[in-house]
């Protein structure tokens, strides 16, 4: 579609009546003054398109720039809206949205980039921080903070992508902004958009259909967005009927409108499983699926691992947290020491048994008693209580499928190489600590007790040092390369570090004391992943873990739901947008909201509400 420019600003830039294409937006951003711009539209216009188009054009130049130029140029990054709670301020939501988005990026950094002005802000959404027919308090409250968005007294450059008609209401606009307004597809477009969409001999029969809705001034009034020609397309090649997207007697535009929406939108899931090259997922399980996600996310747009726990029911998964968090490393631990003592149970219980009949005699009665509270009554406390406040993303994150390529695997050994160097210092420390703990400071260790204290000292120091090698060997170079995945699995990886750098200290001192060194690494294997989880590695894996169980077995999602994901991705039902899913329209979202407010029971997904 053609794009309409007009300023606003004190500096006219075209008349009203000038035009531009995608390609130009760029171009006529880059002359804007002092770089504020507002992408106006109607629903399904394009407006998210034409921010992403803008964001590539951006990054393109900026290539081009010299490296000095290039610097201190802002890089062109965009943000849902829909998170920002406006009670807080802009540039402290920008941070932490910021180091939420890029893998390795802390919130402090994040801050200064901030700060330094090397961010331009794409802020996608503002007519979605309200919800529909209500005061739009929140994007008011938006407009009041971007219009004091200022570096002394000058305006800092920002984007922002809205609805015409809620942009109107709001009373306010975007100071020092020029606009953009996507202007409804005409007939001509529309024919020619469909012509070349059914060009293909298999789509003769929809040609029919199409002819024939075409025929119709009221049809072609309404499908005046992008978004409308996609469903358009889709539905009529699933062989829905023409008929039902013609006006009905004396039906009035509004409901006509309405019922057209209601129609393609109701019949786009099921089309889009049906027409997908990959049947493994029938219709009825995709809006199953779907359904759960949408009411899920509720106002926001962004569909993340870390939070489809939730899908499960708050409370369910908290207590399937709390009881994962004690018994899942006390089973590690107890398979740890079961190889340790040749996989001997009754020797073990023996010994249980006898630590239990002795709890309240010798100097270590109260080392027992605290370690048994914390396993039995503080664990499961910290499990359900922390499950909502776990961090977004793991400081340190790590791409298993690096260990697919040779440049991976080389970067994997530097990292370890680089953390065992790092290490070396820890030595001495754990060698001194070691010989305290073991033999105390009343007498001087013997010949003996000394290689003693250095063997386990080593163990103990490069253990550690080896674990954190491993996580910055596996760390992405570029830390824009954050996908979907990445934060569940590079938390799992960060915990399986901690557990092989357990199984290599657990065999330098199995074979010490002259136990098998293979009962010692499955020893050490075990109880570093006991121990990881109880200190908090692992959590936000168990975390999602727990939620996808408890959703699963419910029916809500699929057991293997990042496979659905894409699967879905593929079929044109989600869109990709950095480390997120989302709906391929905002429209789709709410329409699968409003199915599961209007069914009785939910469509049996036993959601929370």
């Amino acid at each position: 579609a053609n794009l309409t420019f007009q300023s606003q600003g004190l500096v006219q830039f075209s008349s009203a009546s000038s035009r531009g294409d995608l390609e130009s937006v760029a171009d006529y951003y880059a002359n804007a003054t002092p770089g504020r711009m507002v992408v106006l539209g109607e629903p399904g216009a394009g407006k998210t398109v034409l921010a992403l188009a803008l964001i590539c054009r951006l990054l393109e130049h900026r290539k081009t720039l010299a490296e000095r130029t290039r610097s201190s140029t802002p890089v062109p990054v965009r943000f849902d809206l829909t998170g920002w709670d406006t009670g807080g301020g802009l540039e402290d939501w920008l941070a932490q949205a910021l180091a939420d988005r890029f893998a390795g990026l802390s919130p402090e950094s994040a801050r200064a980039l901030i700060h330094a002005n090397l961010v331009l802000p794409v802020l996608d959404g503002l007519d979605e921080m309200d919800l529909p027919d209500s005061e739009p308090t929140r994007g008011r409250a938006a407009i009041t903070q971007l219009n004091r968005y200022l570096a002394g007294s000058q305006l800092l450059p920002v984007v922002v992508t809205c609805r015409q008609q809620e942009y109107d209401q709001l009373g306010d606009e975007l100071a020092g902004a020029v606009e953009v307004i996507i202007n409804p597809l005409n007939p001509e477009q529309i024919h020619t958009y469909m012509n070349h969409e059914l060009a293909s001999r298999s789509d003769q029969d929809v040609r029919v259909s199409w002819d024939s809705l075409s025929q119709h001034d009221e049809v072609l009034g309404l499908l005046a967005t992008p978004w409308l020609l996609t469903m358009l397309a889709v539905y009529l090649r699933d062989g829905g009927p023409a008929a039902d997207l013609t006006p009905q007697g004396a039906e009035q535009h509004d409901a006509f409108r309405r019922r057209v929406w209601e129609v393609m939108l109701d019949k786009y899931i099921p089309a889009r499983t049906r027409s997908s090259d990959d049947t493994r997922y029938s219709p009825e399980q995709v809006i199953r699926w779907s359904t759960s996600l949408a009411v899920n996310l509720g106002d926001e747009v962004d569909i993340l691992l870390t939070d489809t726990w939730r899908v499960g029911g708050r409370g369910r998964v908290r207590a399937a947290h709390a009881v994962a968090s004690v018994f899942v490393p006390v089973a590690l631990i107890v398979i740890g020491v079961l190889a340790l003592n040749g996989w001997d149970y009754q020797h073990v219980i023996d010994q249980v048994r006898y630590s239990v009949e002795h709890l309240d005699t010798g100097p270590s009665r109260w080392f027992n008693a605290v370690t048994a509270i914390y396993l039995f009554a503080v664990g499961p406390l910290l499990g359900t209580l922390t499950v909502d406040n776990i961090g977004p993303s793991p400081s340190r994150p790590m791409v298993l499928g690096h260990l697919r390529t040779r440049e991976g695997r080389r970067q994997l050994a530097a990292g370890i190489r680089g953390g065992l160097r790092r290490g070396r210092p820890l030595v001495l420390v754990a060698v001194v600590a070691v010989g305290v703990a073991v033999f105390g400071v009343a007498r001087t260790p013997s010949a003996g007790e000394i290689a003693l204290m250095l063997v386990l000292g080593i163990a103990f120091a490069l253990a550690p040092a080896f674990a954190f090698g491993l996580m910055g060997g596996l760390a992405p170079r570029d830390p824009s390369m954050t996908g979907p995945t990445n934060t569940v699995y590079s938390d799992l990886a960060s915990l399986l570090a901690i557990g092989l750098s357990g199984g290599i200290g657990g065999g330098l001192v199995a074979g010490l004391a002259g136990k098998p060194p293979v009962a010692g690494i499955a020893f050490g294997l075990a109880g570093g992943l006991g121990v990881g989880l109880t200190l908090g590695f692992g959590a936000i894996w168990m975390r999602y873990m727990c939620g996808l169980g408890v959703a699963g077995f419910g029916g809500a999602l699929p057991v293997r739901l990042v496979k659905y994901l894409r699967w879905a991705h593929q079929a044109g039902i989600l869109r990709r947008s950095g480390p997120a899913y989302q709906f391929r329209h905002i429209t789709l979202r709410d329409h699968l909201q409003a199915q599961h407010q209007d069914t009785p029971d939910g469509l049996g997904l036993g959601l929370p509400e």
